[in-house]
C-alpha cells in the first residue's frame, strides 16, 4: 500500500510506487470501526485523515 490519499482534502505527491516484492502467505487483515485502515503488507507514503499530505 504505497501512494494513497484516504480523508477528506487528502493528497500524495511526489511519492515513487514501491517494487513489488513476491507474494507471501495469506493473511487475515480486518479493520473495525469509524475510519479504521488495515493493511497486509508494508504500509508507506500513504495520507491518512482530513487534510493530511505525503511529499516525497
Amino acid at each position: 500500500m504505497t501512494g494513497n490519499a484516504i480523508g477528506a482534502d487528502s493528497r500524495v505527491t511526489g511519492v515513487d510506487p514501491a517494487p513489488r516484492g513476491v507474494p507471501g502467505p495469506g493473511r487475515a487483515v480486518s479493520a473495525r470501526g469509524e475510519g479504521a485502515v488495515a493493511a497486509g503488507s508494508e504500509v508507506a507514503g500513504n495520507a491518512l485523515g482530513e487534510g493530511s499530505e505525503v511529499t516525497g
